[in-house]
């Protein structure tokens, strides 16, 4: 495992790290958008439910943690860090790509059925406060599109973090332990005594 086939790359960190800040961030600005088209409709459970928001913010830190350890490659408390953060980024990148699923099948199947729905049922039609033209011009289209894309950008996001979580699992686990320096005692009519680690004398 520690035979060079496991080992800690600064620099491919520090890349990835600054990977997972931009899609953090892109996936929150994404999930406030649909907000801004979809919340007060009330249709939307995916959309209210806004992974990429609070799942973004486990995946910028990571990131920043991630480009600072790349940075100071032989900081072990830096890489222990990235190790525990990015299994949480894991962990709330899988809610967002599990969600962007739901959001896929319901919520833009539901933005279809309540949009042509009023106009076949009632003259006059209300749902959630919205009144029956509301809703027959509600565009569809980015229910389904935005969600694609919070697909794609969870499935990044997993994976970059499982890069550098495993990247900051070896560097932790294979990096060479630092040289204890040596001390040489010399006692008079005794033999040569090599201690390490700073220790005193032993008589033999």
């Amino acid at each position: 495992m520690c035979n060079g086939s496991c080992s800690f790359r600064g620099g491919c960190v520090h890349g990835l790290g600054w990977a997972l800040i931009a899609l953090g961030l892109v996936g929150a600005a994404v999930a406030i958008a649909m907000d801004v088209l979809y919340a007060s409709y009330g249709l939307a459970p995916a959309v209210m439910l806004n992974a990429p928001i609070w799942g973004g913010v486990f995946v910028i830190i990571t990131g920043g943690l991630a480009v600072c350890s790349g940075k100071n490659p032989e900081g072990k408390g830096k890489m222990i860090a990235v190790l525990v953060m990015s299994i949480f980024a894991i962990m709330a990148a899988m809610c967002i790509w599990i969600i962007a699923v739901i959001g896929l099948t319901v919520d833009g199947p539901q933005c279809e059925y309540y949009r042509w729905g009023p106009g076949r049922w009632f003259s006059e039609y209300i749902y959630y406060g919205v009144a029956r033209d509301t809703w027959e011009n509600l565009d569809c289209s980015p229910a389904y599109g935005l969600h694609a894309f919070q697909l794609v950008i969870g499935l990044l996001e997993v994976a970059f973090a499982l890069a550098v979580s495993i990247m900051s699992c070896c560097g932790t686990c294979c990096a060479p332990s630092p040289e204890l320096p040596m001390a040489v005692y010399k006692p008079e009519g005794q033999q040569v005594i090599i201690m390490q680690g700073g220790a005193g004398p032993v008589q033999p």
